[in-house]
């Protein structure tokens, strides 16, 4: 190993504000992996331009990597090359390009932050670079540059607004890279993904002047927001309680679903909540105004047992969405249901048909998000 040179960083603060001034570079932490410090893995970091690597008990030594770190975690340590790691914190980034790990390639910084119960690694990058990355896994191929504009936009409203809960919370990152927040799955070579996200650059939605939770799914399934009960808080956020349905998925493929599954499959996924049921001899549903699943009802006998209606979306993988009904026939259950997601905020295939009507991005998002206005990132001035 060898050390490399020390440099400095410069420090950027940033603000929201509606003026167009440059926009600034923000950073998005997101947390790739966790895994509990008592299990042993082996982590593998790769670059074609080298790595340079510093921990956080001598932050001024750098060293460079040949292409590869190699880091083993066992008995509560972390090893590289077969030294006990002591630092809490350990940072890599390459030479230049992107760096390999788990089979995607990543722009930015790696952190591995150790703590008493888990190893956790990061990946720090700029927001722009973060939403590019976003668009590849949550946008559809062959979807036009102004439907990946309101993505784009959208997708970079969350971001900021899961950056400022974390910081709040005071969490060493922001994002999950799953569908609990925005799939990321690092680069990708889709040339007009990176002109939308360059041409809506530092644009977000914004609420009161502030980044609203931009919440979206894949397709609303017709659904009017604010009939929903029991959802998220519409009096703090009321730009998601439209009072309107989208109708412009309704004659897409990904509009309705259904799905059959066996009895024993079912049974045995609700056993894990009742283990006290003996016999399913019948299913109903409750819905909401909205059409939502409040309550499945479970029949066995003359016992009844009630489930919630989001605890079956994620019970069973082929229940696509909150919109569905629930039958049993014979030895085999039924799903039905409309939509492919959570029915709030922006609709992406509704969208992608508004595009069609070649609706622009703007209009788009303020029929998705009532009483909203667009603003962007911009540089705070520095206090004299």
């Amino acid at each position: 190993m060898n050390i490399v040179s020390k440099y400095k960083f410069l420090l950027l603060l940033i603000t929201f504000s509606v003026t167009h001034a440059k926009n600034p570079v923000l950073n998005i932490k997101v947390l790739l992996k966790t895994a509990p410090l008592k299990e042993n893995h082996s982590y593998v970091f790769k670059s074609e331009n080298d790595l340079i690597f510093s921990c956080s008990e001598k932050p001024s030594e750098q060293y460079l990597f040949k292409k590869q770190i190699s880091i083993i975690q066992q008995k509560n340590h972390l090893f590289i090359k077969n030294k006990k790691n002591k630092s809490n914190i350990l940072r890599m980034r390459p030479v230049d390009g992107h760096i390999s790990f788990d089979n995607n390639n990543y722009l930015g910084t790696f952190y591995i932050h150790v703590t008493d119960k888990n190893v956790e690694i990061i990946n720090k990058l700029p927001l722009e670079d973060y939403i590019t990355s976003v668009l590849g896994t949550e946008g559809w191929p062959g979807w036009s540059g102004e439907t990946y504009k309101v993505l784009a936009i959208t997708c970079r409203t969350y971001a900021i607004y899961q950056l400022q809960q974390a910081r709040k919370k005071k969490q060493k990152y922001h994002l999950k890279p799953t569908n609990a927040h925005q799939t990321y799955f690092g680069t990708h070579s889709c040339q007009t993904i990176k002109d939308a996200v360059n041409e809506t650059k530092g644009i977000f939605i914004a609420f009161n002047k502030k980044p609203i939770l931009a919440m979206f799914d894949s397709c609303c399934g017709g659904i009017t927001p604010a009939l929903i009960h029991n959802t998220v808080n519409f009096k703090e956020a009321p730009y998601l309680a439209r009072s309107y349905p989208c109708t412009f998925c309704k004659d897409l493929k990904i509009y309705s679903w259904h799905k059959d599954i066996s009895l024993n499959h079912f049974k045995k996924a609700v056993l894990n909540i009742f283990p006290q049921i003996k016999s399913i001899t019948g299913i109903q549903t409750e819905h909401d105004q909205a059409g939502i699943v409040k309550t499945l009802i479970i029949k066995d006998g003359k016992k009844t047992f009630k489930l919630d209606g989001k605890k079956i979306y994620s019970l069973f993988p082929e229940v696509k969405s909150f919109a569905f009904s629930c039958t049993k026939k014979g030895n085999s259950i039924t799903f039905k249901g409309t939509g492919y997601g959570h029915h709030l905020g922006l609709c992406q295939w509704g969208a992608n048909e508004l595009v069609k009507k070649e609706w622009p991005y703007k209009k788009i998002l303020y029929f998705y998000y009532p009483g909203t206005q667009l603003m962007k990132l911009t540089p705070r001035e520095p206090q004299k």
